[in-house]
This record gives structure tokens, C-alpha cells and sequence, in this order.
């Protein structure tokens, strides 16, 4: 009698803990996959914001501010376009070892 009540929690607990693994597996995936597209470009803006070097002493933190602005005011319909505009962005730095590559050219390095 006890081994079967031990036996019934235990089921319970692993179809708890797997039925709310799932749902946390979902919901990030779902975050990453259905996020807004703008938050990718803001992304990739703060870390260029935070990180770039600039030896030619041509990068000016103003000008990268307002660059945010006007890519964050456009809206994006898919990956593409966002992937689109964050090359576009990283262009305006000038810098020919600074560059965006997709999931599917990183993974392909």
C-alpha cells in the first residue's frame, strides 16, 4: 500500500515537472521565435552602443543615438527585414570588420 501511494506521487511529481518543463521549453521558444523584430535591433544597437571601438575616431555616440531612433520608428514584418536593417545600421559605422551575420550564416561558418 505504501510502495503504491509512493509509486502515485512519484507520477504525479514527474508528469508535473514534465508537463511545466514543456510549458517553459514553449514559452521560450515562442518568446525567441514570435518576439517583436525591434527588440533584435535594439539589441544588436546596445551592444555596438556599449562595446564598439572606433580607431578611426569617427564614431560619435549622438549620431548613433539618433540612427536608433529612426531604425526603431519603421516597422518590421519578418526576420528578413529585421536582419535587413541591422546591416543597414551597422553599415553607418563604417568599419569593415564590424558585420551582422543571420542564424543561418553563423551556423554555417
Amino acid at each position: 500500500m505504501k510502495t503504491k501511494k509512493l509509486f502515485n506521487k512519484q507520477i504525479i511529481f514527474l508528469l508535473a515537472s514534465t508537463f511545466s518543463v514543456t510549458l517553459m521549453h514553449d514559452y521560450a521558444k515562442a518568446t525567441i521565435l514570435n518576439n517583436n523584430y525591434k527588440e533584435v535591433i535594439d539589441h544588436v544597437w546596445q551592444i555596438v552602443y556599449r562595446d564598439f571601438l572606433d580607431s578611426s575616431g569617427k564614431f560619435e555616440k549622438s549620431n548613433w543615438i539618433n540612427l536608433r531612433k529612426e531604425f526603431l520608428a519603421k516597422k518590421y514584418s519578418d526576420n528578413n527585414e529585421a536582419y535587413d536593417a541591422i546591416r543597414d545600421m551597422l553599415s553607418n559605422l563604417d568599419d569593415p570588420y564590424t558585420r551582422f551575420l543571420d542564424p543561418k550564416e553563423f551556423n554555417q561558418m
